[in-house]
């Protein structure tokens, strides 16, 4: 009887555990359902957080600064002006025209290349080989003007410059003296080292200083960049 009753009551109890079963695959897929839908919900809640924050930081963020035109006074006070367009445009004009002004002194060199080494370089500068250095203070001013004028290897350039300019100082001082300087009046009207005085001056500052911003070198240093 027992096994009767076994047998009897045992496909009763499936249907529950199959209930049960499916009370618990839609209990999870209704949790998944939830899970995925609150998905875009989060994404729009982190996007509307991250609009208010970049909304905060800008209005925190201090307005860029405004360039204002300097005042005649501020100009004319101001210790160096060679940032500005202007002032580079005056560097590369500067630049050029002492280059310029210096190509005819390496022609005249080479015109009579025999009697400057004759007369000059032998006898006030003591150098040996006066006709080589002559040959060679030529060229350095021709290379060096052409050099200087387009700002190209401008430091190098304006170093042999200066050397030249140097010597041609060293040559009026030996030959006439410092003529009274700073004050004397000379027949002349300029001393005979004035000259060479400034254009020493001048090739001084771009061996320092570089050709500028509008120059061959500044040209390839930014495609270096």
């Amino acid at each position: 009887m027992s096994t009767i009753a076994s047998v009897i009551s045992a496909p009763r109890a499936m249907p529950v555990t199959v209930r049960t079963v499916g009370l618990r695959t839609s209990f999870k897929t209704a949790k998944a359902s939830r899970t995925v839908r609150s998905i875009p919900m989060k994404a729009s809640r982190i996007t509307q957080r991250t609009r208010v924050v970049t909304k905060a930081a800008r209005k925190q963020a201090p307005p860029p600064p405004v360039e204002e035109t300097p005042s005649i006074a501020e100009l004319a006070l101001s210790p160096s002006s060679v940032e500005t367009d202007l002032g580079q445009l005056t560097w590369a004009a500067i630049r050029a025209f002492s280059g310029l002004m210096m190509i005819h002194n390496g022609l005249d060199k080479l015109a009579g290349p025999e009697g400057f080494a004759q007369f000059v370089v032998e006898p006030y500068l003591g150098l040996p080989f006066p006709l080589f250095f002559t040959y060679a203070a030529a060229y350095a001013e021709l290379v060096g003007a052409g050099l200087l004028i387009v700002g190209l290897l401008t430091r190098p350039a304006a170093a042999t410059l200066f050397t030249t300019m140097g010597a041609a100082v060293v040559f009026h001082l030996k030959a006439g003296g410092a003529e009274g300087f700073p004050f004397a009046v000379v027949e002349a009207h300029q001393y005979s080292y004035e000259a060479a005085s400034l254009y020493a001056c001048l090739y001084l500052f771009f061996m320092v200083n570089g050709g500028g911003q509008y120059s061959v070198d500044a040209l390839l240093s930014s495609r270096d960049d």
